[in-house]
């Protein structure tokens, strides 16, 4: 029962990440606030240049916060001195001083006040090249208890532009500190077409996303394709399956993330379906990631398993990695500040997960030099992975770093989401594509049937696991083992050597014209028995393997291939027994050797020409 409760806990703590997480990144946000701070953080936009940005805000509060002044609506805008300046002293400055006139035009400062609408009626002429504002303030009812506000702004801006939304109360004389909302509708667009509702750093997004899933669509049916080949050549790899699996969870993620941005036409997101696809991506990543340390480690390619030692060392790293992965996923919807423009490996967590894929890297370094080491027949195939895989590990700490440190705020998430993504479709292409079976493709990896080696077909702690060296090179990209020219010279322990006939065994039609063995092709012919140089004779007929020279070697010189001389003399036999073929006409050899039934077998003419 403790067991069933910890994985219901782990997932309710799922479920509630995946439905909801104190950041709203909707760009029509509705809701309510209360808080004792005196200055609250409402929202943030980027804004584009030379287009018509909008800001439309409906509140409404209760008219006990209004005492010498009512509660204010307040923008700042991405410049040094203005939100960074404030923010990052919110500790240490006091509410008046967040607004301070020396730093913020008095045009950014919107009083909630029915009792002064015309503070703020003027154009934003700071903010823009063309302005336009307005202001609606009333109480609700005639006890007025309660105030109702529209405000909006109109303007077009020269650069790309984040503006931050906050809701202040600096009026000692109100009758109770801190911001009051009932509710709020808060609506922020650049322009009037389809994409009004993004936010200038998420421009692009949706439409790399719908590109990037057809893309994969197309990748994922050549890949079936491609499993259909292999099975039929028996090369059907647990490395491929693998693949096959990280290739489904990266589609299956972006088609989630695309169906969250498509929700941006109606101004709203769906947080819970941003985050599923998120963590879709992240395990897609950790199982792509241990597929490339185990083709590195020549799992599949030049080894059929991993020793323990190895297997012990790519869990250790696999669990740290996604463990990582995972924490940082929580820190950034639950512990990063939405007032902040932040990447999303910009976290403690998010660094260490940097940290372990240079670490992926320093192990696929190591293991792919061991392998090319020992199996230099596998060059073509690892220079082509390691040189491309080398540089997809790097690719994710170096944009991660170029994103934090050189890239403007109003850029970074559209042109990173548009890096990995590209990079991650070659990634997983690149591999299709070593794994895909060809005459003109030496490189292809797999060149042992699924069923070549196993820890318990001849491979053992001191082997590894790895496979023969004759058995690694295959012409034709399939499965099976390469022909060795030596293996045709090789002969087994069961067969003989029959040592070449004299002149008195040459000899026809006399009455003994050859010796047990020219007996013995007599009655193979006759009795269409298998050849008697595959047959176990009397060793006084014949020579055997051990009892001669090495087998023969036969010499390539370009005309033909030559016997060394000398090399079968035959050690002195003692003169051969000649059978007796008065008694019976069926041969000594065959009937004891093989136990054969003397009357199941023809007559035989012992004078007669054995057939070649």
């Amino acid at each position: 029962m403790a067991g069933g409760g910890r994985v219901s806990c782990a997932l309710r703590l799922l479920l509630l990440l995946l439905l909801g997480s104190g950041r709203c990144l909707a760009k029509v946000e509705e809701g309510a606030m209360s808080s004792r701070d005196n200055w609250r953080f409402l929202a943030r936009f980027c804004f584009a240049a030379g287009t018509e940005g909008r800001i439309q805000v409906t509140a409404r509060y209760p008219a006990a916060k209004c005492g010498n002044t009512c509660q204010k609506l307040v923008f700042y805008y991405d410049d040094a001195d203005q939100w960074r300046r404030v923010y990052g002293r919110r500790d240490q400055l006091t509410c008046s001083e967040k607004l301070d006139p020396e730093y913020m035009h008095w045009t950014q400062i919107i009083n909630l006040d029915p009792r002064k609408p015309w503070e703020t009626n003027l154009p934003m002429s700071e903010w823009g090249q063309q302005s336009n504002a307005f202001q609606e303030c009333e109480y609700t009812d005639e006890y007025e208890t309660h105030i109702r506000c529209h405000v909006g702004r109109v303007f077009s801006l020269d650069r790309p532009r984040w503006f931050y939304m906050v809701m202040s109360n600096c009026d000692p004389t109100a009758a109770s500190s801190g911001v009051t909302l009932d509710h709020y509708s808060l609506t922020m667009t650049n322009g009037d077409d389809w994409q009004r509702h993004f936010s200038h750093d998420e421009t692009w997004i949706l439409e790399t996303d719908c590109v990037m899933v057809v893309l994969f669509v197309l990748l994922l049916l050549t890949a079936c394709l491609n499993q259909g080949k292999l099975r039929e050549k028996n090369v059907l790899h647990p490395t491929y399956r693998l693949f096959m699996t990280a290739l489904v969870l990266k589609l299956v993620g972006l088609v989630v993330e695309t169906a969250a941005y498509l929700s941006y036409q109606q101004g709203r997101e769906t947080l819970g379906v941003k985050n599923a696809g998120l963590l879709v991506h992240i395990i897609a990543d950790v199982v792509f990631v241990t597929l490339v340390l185990l083709i590195g480690k020549g799992y599949t390619v030049t080894r059929g398993y991993i020793s323990t030692l190895g297997k012990l060392k790519l869990s250790i790293f696999v669990t740290a990695y996604s463990g990582m992965h995972f924490v940082a996923f929580i820190w950034y919807f639950m512990l990063f500040d939405p007032a902040e423009v932040l990447y999303y490996y910009e976290s403690i967590p998010g660094y260490c997960t940097m940290v372990l894929r240079g670490l992926a890297l320093v192990m696929l370094t190591y293991s792919v030099a061991f392998c090319v080491k020992k199996y230099k027949e596998k060059i073509r195939f690892y220079a082509l992975f390691y040189v491309f895989y080398a540089l997809w590990l790097i690719l994710l700490p170096a944009s991660a770093l170029i994103a934090a440190f050189v890239m403007e705020d109003w850029y970074r998430e559209k042109l990173i989401n548009a890096v990995e993504q590209t990079v991650g479709l070659a990634a997983y292409a690149n591999l299709l594509y070593l794994f895909t079976p060809g005459p003109a493709k030496r490189h292809f990896p797999f060149t042992q049937p699924t069923n070549a080696l196993s820890p318990g077909d001849g491979g053992g702690p001191d082997t590894d696991g790895d496979y023969p060296h004759e058995m690694t090179e295959h012409e034709d990209g399939g499965g099976g083992t390469a022909e060795n020219f030596t293996d045709i010279f090789k002969v087994s322990g069961t067969k003989v050597f029959q040592r070449p006939a004299t002149e008195r065994e040459q000899g026809t039609g006399s009455e003994h014209g050859g010796d047990d063995v020219s007996m013995v092709g007599a009655a193979a012919a006759a009795a269409e028995v298998p050849s008697p140089s595959l047959m176990a004779v009397e060793p006084r007929a014949v020579i055997s393997v051990s009892e001669v020279a090495p087998p023969v070697h036969m010499v390539r010189s370009g005309r033909s291939l030559q016997q060394p001389e000398g090399l079968f003399e035959p050690r002195p036999l003692p003169p051969p027994v000649l059978p007796d073929f008065s008694a019976s006409t069926t041969p000594r050899w065959m009937a004891h050797s093989h136990n054969l039934n003397r009357a199941a077998l023809p007559p035989i003419n012992p004078n007669k020409q054995s057939r070649e």
